[in-house]
């Protein structure tokens, strides 16, 4: 047998607003609400229930018939069930104090387990009038069980309302629609816990739960949805700090905890985020050589470095070293260096050079030395791109350390002018000049930049809203699938621990 280790249970005794009750009354069937938990969690399955009154909080004698009923729990409502038609008969419930033993079992499984302690159940006098008749509510109670005032002036409780005693009672309300054989809104309060505020839909499902917090203090609130749950808890327990939220649905969910850190603090689905987002963002690749690389008349690389990027953007590429070279007699000396996209030439915009004239003193010579170019990266995929150098006229030329780091950008925030593919390398003294930028073109590139911010901008609302038009048209669609085809029937009521 499954062992039923905790339940909090509350009764919510509407039949008893009896003033000083000391005669025998008619009895009607009472309500009685309450949470079944197995192992600390939530039951789930059918189980019987057997209600017996008794004359004392402990030990006492019994006192009219023990009533068995049956449910069928569900872990989603919190293990909650509900009765509404306990009937004890007459001559049970005179006056003096009453407690109501609550027995649990899976059903037909052996023997009942005895929860404890015993709900107190006993007469609450009070002091309240209709407003427009020189009548108690007790009198007005006796004399049908039902209070009207339909089509009266509203009945207007004037100071403190008390629902429940704190010496016998636990307060309780709930509200109906017309028509409606189930609560749509209900009001109580729950032994050892505190308040609990339900909604129920027309059909008599739960659909919200506002409680005092069963883990430890503060506030626990509960939605429900079709398949679904929301839940929200102020305090993870004693001696855990933290609130958490979760949200459950028929195929996955997601959780925040504050009490905890690191990967367990937000946890979502297993696909929530694809491949693609998770690598799709910048990186970078490089290479260095503490070591001096000789340099011919041809371009070669000094270094390359390899990059496989996840989607379209660009590569900065970016290279430095240290020049070292050995100026001769009567020789015109040449040296020219960049990063390229192939391993034997250079883009025609991106040709560093270096020139000593064939007169001078001889000797050797060193200096730095860096260049860098940005190469569009059209798709996803692994491209390859070098430091390249030649040199003439020059004895034993050389670049010592050379560095190679290629850094993947996959988002422009400006117009970007890449560095060209190189064609055929080789340097031409003679390429054509231009004058340094004007004020004019200046004002005319920030004035582009500006129009591109601005479309970027609104391609992304675009983007935005058409994303909302499609959850509004699924919500709408959901929205009519559940009036199609009703949720299903069912109360719950009360507390648990």
């Amino acid at each position: 047998m499954r062992s039923i280790t905790r339940a909090t249970l509350a009764a919510a005794c509407c039949a008893f607003f009896a003033g000083t009750v000391v005669s025998p009354v008619a009895a009607d069937p009472i309500s009685y609400q309450g949470r079944v938990a197995e192992s600390g969690a939530p039951a789930d399955g059918s189980y019987d229930f057997n209600f017996q009154v008794f004359n004392a909080a402990v030990g006492g004698s019994p006192v009219g018939p023990a009533l068995v009923r049956a449910a069928v729990l569900s872990a989603d409502d919190n293990g909650l069930f509900s009765f509404d038609d306990l009937d004890f008969g007459d001559g049970v419930f005179t006056g003096e104090d009453r407690w109501i033993e609550v027995s649990v079992r899976p059903s037909g499984a052996g023997a009942f387990t005895t929860l404890s302690p015993r709900q107190p159940v006993r007469a609450t006098p009070y002091a309240l009038f209709a407003q427009s008749a020189d009548v108690s509510l007790d009198d007005a109670y006796r004399a049908g069980n039902v209070i009207s005032n339909e089509g009266q002036d509203p009945v207007v409780f004037r100071g403190l309302t008390q629902f429940g005693q704190a010496s016998s009672a636990n307060g309780f309300s709930q509200y109906f629609m017309l028509a409606s054989a189930s609560p749509v809104l209900q009001f109580g309060s729950v032994p050892g816990l505190g308040g609990q505020t339900r909604w129920f839909d027309e059909t008599g499902a739960t659909i919200a739960l506002f409680q005092a917090d069963l883990d430890g203090s503060g506030l626990a609130m509960r939605l429900f949805g079709d398949g679904g749950v929301m839940e929200w808890d102020a305090d993870r327990g004693p001696g855990t700090p933290g609130a958490r939220f979760f949200i459950t649905g028929p195929t996955s969910g997601l959780s925040f905890d504050t009490g905890l850190s690191g990967d367990d603090a937000f946890v979502l689905p297993d696909d929530a985020i694809g491949q693609d987002e998770i690598f799709g963002e910048a990186g970078f690749a490089s290479d260095a050589v503490n070591a001096g690389v000789t340099l011919s008349t041809s371009f070669q690389p000094v270094l390359s470095r390899t990059i496989t990027v996840p989607g379209p953007g660009h590569v900065v590429a970016l290279a430095n070293g240290s020049i070292s070279v050995q100026r001769l007699t009567n020789v015109n000396g040449i040296l020219v260096l960049g990063v390229s996209d192939t391993p034997n030439g250079l883009p025609d915009t991106q040709q560093n050079v270096f020139q000593m004239p064939p007169i001078g003193l001889t000797g050797f010579y060193n200096w730095p030395t860096s260049a860098h170019g940005v190469f569009e990266a059209p798709v996803a995929g692994t491209y390859t791109f070098y430091f390249n150098a030649n040199s003439s006229g020059f004895g034993t030329p050389r670049i010592f350390d050379p560095n190679l780091t290629l850094l993947y950008i996959p988002t422009a925030y400006g117009d970007v002018t890449p560095t060209l593919l190189a064609p055929d390398g080789g340097y031409d003294p003679d390429a054509p000049t231009r004058a340094p930028l004007t004020d004019a073109e200046i004002l005319a590139e920030q004035v582009r930049e500006q129009a591109r911010a601005i479309e970027a901008m609104r391609a992304s609302q675009r983007a935005m809203r058409a994303e909302l038009e499609a959850l509004r048209s699924l919500s709408e669609q959901n929205q009519a699938a559940e009036s199609a085809l009703g949720a299903p029937s069912g109360t719950g009521e009360a507390e648990a621990d």
